[in-house]
């Protein structure tokens, strides 16, 4: 395109050269007329393309007026290009730099598209930050609506995601790039390119082992760990189903695993329907830490290859059924199928667009996608253990395990709220809901059940990632001291799991500061 526009201007301006030329040589065969030398020509032709005409020089012969004429006619479309031309130049690159000046003074969050995911999440970035901006690349200003976005606080920019980064990092006072395009490789492929700036990437995709420091998000984890927070298990849920299979099932049973952990106070029991012979292959060590329906010291997790509604028994016996395929409309229908023929009084979820699993791009927050909640927590949790161990290792020092180790702990701590205050569970964690929880813990007598609770969640944490028995901890081998049955622990093991509880008045104290 950039030769064409070449071609095209060489082409215009050897004519013009060419009609001045004529002009000059045609004028100076009249003695009557004032236009003598090419610069003359060049004047005359300059006043009449401007439609000034101040009518110091003009044509005299036949063959001058001709060419005259020639100017005249294009004296509009000149002026209209040049206009034109102001107003692109303005539009796209003044405007922009102005933009880009007043962007550089606050947080920076840029994304590699504009599409439905980085619209929410965009929306919801400038609804919580009053300093924030946001930059939309490789799209026109034309196709993000006004009315959604404030222009003083959002730019649109022809460069891709990398190129915009590479001009910004640095001079930001923060910068956040989010690759954000439904092709997960593209993503990918920019998220390497992005390792060396100093800016925090996340990726939307599959994690890859490559990937170095870049943090990746997806609609299903990220509507999964919605979907936990917002429906935890009630005390009186003790039974439940999760039919369908695919990427949303896994990513809700894998946060299940995570946060549902409420032995020794509450047994639950998970059913999963559907084909889940490659999620077992990958996780064959999560059997070390479920056991029987009749095992009272460990959860059960059970895989059913059959229909869910092969035992109407089960679905009777269920407190919660979820529909959690990819297929939307079959987990409707499944749901209507139940409703229809099957005895249950199950609270049945339904994933579906506006539904309890809405697994669409409005799932895409400022805390699900980068989890800076569970990551001050995390923060806040490693300095105590530092204090109290006499480490001095910073966060960002930190392996990825450890920190996604912490990050689960403060997924789980709504649940160790609820199991404190079974009387009148908390829906969400609040400094008074941990002021309250951290008295109850502490008048507690026996500390036996809390710490054996939290040995559980630990080891299913761990198991989930394929961890299992070894004389010594070896992050290599994935292999730990600990990964046994609470009675197997060392007391001072046991004790340590102390610390789990103790975190609630950690975060309390250091909220109310």
């Amino acid at each position: 395109m950039k030769k064409r526009t070449l071609s095209l201007f060489l082409a215009a301006a050897a004519v013009y050269m060419l009609l001045l030329f004529l002009l000059t040589i045609s004028e100076r065969a009249v003695p009557s007329s004032n236009i003598r030398t090419l610069f003359d020509a060049f004047w005359y032709s300059l006043v009449t393309l401007t439609t000034v005409g101040y009518g110091d020089l003009y044509p005299v012969s036949p063959a001058g007026r001709v060419i005259s004429l020639i100017f005249v006619l294009l004296s509009m479309g000149v002026l209209a290009g040049v206009i034109g031309a102001a107003a692109v130049l303005i539009r796209r690159d003044l405007l922009p730099a102005l933009r880009m000046r007043s962007v550089q003074r606050g947080n920076c969050y840029v994304f590699s598209a504009y599409n439905p995911a980085s619209d929410a999440l965009a929306r919801d970035v400038l609804a919580a930050e009053s300093d924030s901006r946001v930059i939309f690349c490789d799209t026109d200003q034309t196709a993000v609506p006004p009315d959604r976005f404030p222009r003083r606080r959002t730019l649109c920019a022809s460069a891709d995601a990398v190129q915009f980064a590479r001009r910004i990092a640095g001079s930001a006072a923060s910068c956040r790039v989010f690759l954000i395009s439904d092709d997960e490789l593209q993503n990918l492929s920019q998220a390497k390119d992005l390792r060396e700036l100093p800016c925090a990437v996340y990726c939307r995709g599959t994690e890859s082992p490559l990937s170095g420091d870049i943090r990746f998000f997806d609609a299903y984890t990220c509507c999964a760990r919605l979907y936990w927070q917002t429906h935890p298990l009630g005390a009186e849920e003790r039974v439940v189903l999760l039919a369908g299979d695919g990427r949303l099932a896994q990513a809700l049973l894998d946060q299940s695993v995570l946060v549902n952990c409420r032995i020794p106070f509450v047994k639950s029991v998970c059913h999963a329907f559907g084909d889940w012979t490659a999620y077992r292959s990958l996780h064959p060590a999560l059997p070390q830490v479920f056991g029987e329906p009749d095992d009272p010291r460990h959860d059960s997790l059970i895989f059913h290859s059959e229909a869910w509604c092969a035992s109407h028994e089960l679905t009777e016996s269920a407190d919660r059924i979820i529909f959690c395929g990819d297929d939307f409309a079959l987990n409707i229908r499944n749901a209507s199928l139940l409703s229809k023929y099957c005895p249950a009084g199950a609270a049945v979820h339904v994933a579906a667009p506006h539904a309890d699993l809405d697994c669409t791009a409005a799932v895409f927050t400022r805390e699900l996608v980068m989890r800076s909640g569970l990551d001050r927590q995390g923060r806040l949790l490693h300095a105590a253990y530092c204090r109290s161990t006499g480490s001095d290792a910073p966060w960002e020092s930190l392996p990825a395990f450890l920190k996604e180790s912490n990050r689960a702990s403060g997924d789980h701590l709504l649940t160790k709220l609820r199991l404190l205050l079974s009387g009148d569970p908390p829906a969400e964690v609040t400094p008074e809901s941990c002021r309250a929880a951290f008295a109850v813990w502490q008048a507690a007598r026996d500390k036996e059940p809390f710490r054996l609770n939290e040995h559980e969640r630990w080891a299913r944490f761990h198991a989930l990632y394929n961890w299992r028995y070894g004389p010594e901890k070896d992050s290599v081998r994935r292999t730990h001291p600990c990964m046994v049955p609470y009675e197997r622990l060392s007391e001072a093991d046991k004790a340590k799991d102390d610390f789990a509880w103790e975190q609630i008045g950690i975060l309390y104290n250091e909220e109310s500061k």
